[in-house]
């Protein structure tokens, strides 16, 4: 996904929740899963390469923004979410799912 898929996925659950879901040390990973009532599934943003993690355990609503800078990217939405990392991917439904009720 290019930045700018990635960026209008984040924009359409603008208002959602979202969640920190993995973060693994060995690989500098960091996931976000991120879930709108307005929308089936979920949306999980991957970091890698992390450098600076800073984030709630749960927010909502969301307005994450992704942008470039000199060491790669930095992801924040206001007090709630920075992350400071190289690499910024995208991915759609992953399991589990859980059905909104």
């Amino acid at each position: 996904m290019t930045l700018q898929q990635i960026q209008k996925a984040l924009d359409l659950r603008r208002g959602g929740e979202a969640r920190p879901w993995e973060y693994q040390v060995s690989l500098q990973r960091f996931t976000l899963r991120i879930t709108a009532s307005a929308l089936a599934g979920n949306f999980h943003l991957v970091c890698l390469a992390c450098e600076r993690l800073e984030f709630d355990t749960t927010w909502s609503p969301i307005a994450i923004t992704i942008e470039r800078c000199e060491f790669g990217f930095v992801v924040y939405d206001r007090t709630y979410l920075r992350v400071e990392c190289g690499v910024v991917a995208g991915q759609y439904n992953v399991m589990p799912l859980f059905d909104c009720v």
